[in-house]
């Protein structure tokens, strides 16, 4: 796949960048454009689904959410992922991962969250 490059746009007089359906404006300042572009592209690295682990995805998951959530809504996704990594191991990869494997977590006989575990 072709990685996307910034161009410049004479009606506007601005750098864009494509990235899928949308254009994304970087502003008219090349520097700060191109910086704005590098920031972006480390933001969107796609994962190697062949070799990623469940454990990277949700880490890399759990990394966005604390920079553009709060605290706590972060915490709780954090041990909802404590949760589901401590269910199929740190490393599964996600080619491998099964419907079952997440149904088994779901489960709502044995819900375990961090330390506890509740049984119903």
């Amino acid at each position: 796949m072709r990685q996307p490059k910034p161009f410049f746009r004479k009606q506007t007089k601005s750098w864009y960048v494509q990235l899928g359906k949308h254009q994304i404006n970087l502003g008219r300042n090349k520097q700060k454009a191109w910086a704005k572009y590098h920031e972006l592209m480390t933001e969107n690295q796609e994962f190697d689904f062949y070799s990623a682990t469940v454990a990277q995805l949700l880490d890399a998951y759990l990394d966005w959410l604390q920079k553009r959530r709060a605290a706590s809504t972060y915490g709780n996704a954090q041990r909802f992922a404590a949760s589901f990594i401590a269910s199929v191991g740190k490393r599964l990869k996600i080619q491998q991962l099964k419907p079952h494997q997440l149904t088994k977590w779901l489960d709502p006989t044995s819900i375990q969250l961090g330390h506890q575990t509740r049984t119903y």
